[in-house]
């Protein structure tokens, strides 16, 4: 059902970094009025269930008991953590050596100069999709999909994600 999935031990190791990451609405435990907070693990959950639904903000803030604006802000938050958190390491544009590096680690394998990645793509069904766009994302399955194209190493690091094209581009 949905795009991805969080290990519960993936899911530990963010509330673990988030938790150390110092991110003042993460830690907070009641509001500017005194009232609690719903715990970090609910912000947490409440904006992966949003990002992998692919839904407003809004949509589960009844099962997680927050406002309207608690919602929003917990996944605004969240966008800004997990840059803070992973862009060094993990959210950056491959550099020269890293091209160099995987390159040989292709030849190694596969002994195919040249070689960046393996590029595969993945569609989706797109329930919301506006009827405006309907034809332009309209695939085999004569459904409108998205699709989700992604390049990765041996070692299973992606190095390129694109998500959304339209025309051509979608089949």
């Amino acid at each position: 059902d949905t795009m991805f999935r969080v290990s519960r031990s993936g899911f530990r190791r963010l509330v673990e970094d988030v938790g150390n990451s110092g991110n003042a609405f993460f830690l907070a435990k009641f509001d500017a009025n005194g009232r609690p907070l719903a715990s970090m693990e609910a912000r947490l959950l409440l904006a992966l269930k949003t990002l992998s639904h692919g839904v407003a903000h809004h949509t589960f803030r009844d099962c997680f008991q927050m406002s309207v604006h608690l919602a929003r802000k917990s996944c605004s938050e969240f966008d800004v953590v997990v840059k803070s958190l992973y862009q060094k390491e993990h959210l950056r544009l491959p550099t020269p050596s890293d091209l160099k590096a995987i390159e040989e680690l292709h030849f190694a394998r596969h002994k195919v100069h040249g070689m960046f990645g393996s590029l595969d793509c993945v569609h989706t069904h797109w329930k919301n999709c506006p009827k405006a766009w309907q034809g332009n994302h309209q695939g085999e399955e004569k459904k409108p999909t998205i699709v989700l194209e992604g390049t990765s190493d041996c070692h299973l690091w992606f190095w390129h994600g694109s998500c959304g094209h339209a025309g051509t581009l979608n089949d």
